[in-house]
């Protein structure tokens, strides 16, 4: 009945402003967050969600007309084979995965058993549909020994609108802390004017945020304590064209603020 009063206020508005034709909406190259594939569905406007490395693989998987399992980008394409491996790396092998690089020196780190390594964390459900979990080398091991993949926690606190990117820092170190960058734009817009980063209206919705994401996941994948930061479009030492942030790059640069972290 929701559904019902939904569509007919907004829902077909919506679908009437797409053109009022759309069968499907295919979606690749970022994680989709489950929930917002159900409210697209709901909608009307399904999206289907496929993955593969554009350089080295084409399509691997893909959820199929009908069959869409929000969270999971579908299963294993014709022609192609994707397996586990233990540590939870996604590996492929298929008609569409290349056959190596011209330097075969680079293909004994790039493949086992004949098998590619994505370099992507996954699983596979019990219909053999692909979960992707983060990346391999975005793990975190703590001095403590635990193994914790930040993926999850980080789309979380992502989808808050002021709320850029976020990093998980804990290599090492007793317990996982996070660089939060903050949306300038999204912020100024919020707030009707620029804010600094001790902002305490602004420090305080951003620990809401992460007390949202933290009850998301187990203890040891939490997060303790944060820091704010800005880096906009223009900020290429850490940004990508693409507006992606360089993790490596940031952790550099923001080296004595992580050390603040767990003094």
């Amino acid at each position: 009945m929701r559904r019902r009063v939904f569509d007919a206020l907004f829902y077909r508005r919506i679908r009437a402003l797409l053109g009022g034709r759309i069968g499907y909406v295919l979606s690749g190259g970022a994680t989709l967050p489950s929930r917002l594939s159900l409210l697209f569905r709901g909608m009307g406007v399904p999206v289907i969600e496929g993955y593969g490395l554009t350089e080295t693989t084409a399509p691997l998987t893909g959820n199929l007309p009908g069959r869409i399992r929000s969270g999971t980008v579908g299963v294993p394409l014709p022609g192609s084979t994707v397996r586990i491996a233990d540590d939870g790396e996604v590996l492929a092998k298929g008609v569409g995965v290349f056959a190596g690089y011209r330097n075969a020196d680079d293909d004994r780190d790039a493949f086992v058993d004949g098998f590619f390594r994505t370099g992507d964390l996954g699983r596979l459900d019990e219909r053999g549909r692909l979960v992707l979990e983060g990346r391999v080398k975005d793990v975190v091991t703590t001095s403590g020994g635990k193994t914790v993949a930040p993926a999850r926690w980080e789309a979380a606190i992502e989808e808050h609108p002021v709320i850029s990117s976020a990093v998980t820092v804990g290599e090492g170190r007793p317990y996982l802390t996070a660089l939060i960058v903050l949306d300038q734009d999204a912020v100024t817009a919020a707030r009707g004017s620029a804010v600094a980063l001790d902002d305490p209206d602004i420090r305080a919705e951003v620990q809401r945020a992460v007390d949202e994401a933290n009850a998301l996941v187990s203890r040891s994948e939490q997060v303790r304590r944060f820091a704010l930061v800005f880096a906009d479009a223009e900020d290429r030492e850490v940004v990508t064209p693409t507006l992606k942030i360089r993790r490596r790059q940031l952790l550099d640069r923001e080296s004595g603020t992580i050390d603040a972290l767990y003094l």
